[in-house]
């Protein structure tokens, strides 16, 4: 992985997840959290990956 990589906020949109969340049923009510929850690891592994 490139050292420059970054993740930018265009990249942080949730699209992708609550798509993936619906397909498998997660509850509405609780697909902000989990959005929140899926970006916080993206940062933390990017962040490990930098290191």
């Amino acid at each position: 992985m490139r050292k420059d990589r970054s993740i930018k906020p265009w990249d942080q949109t949730p699209r992708g997840t609550s798509r993936i969340l619906r397909k498998y049923g997660y509850p509405p009510d609780l697909e902000d959290a989990a959005v929140r929850g899926v970006l916080a690891q993206a940062e933390a592994m990017l962040s490990e990956l930098e290191g």
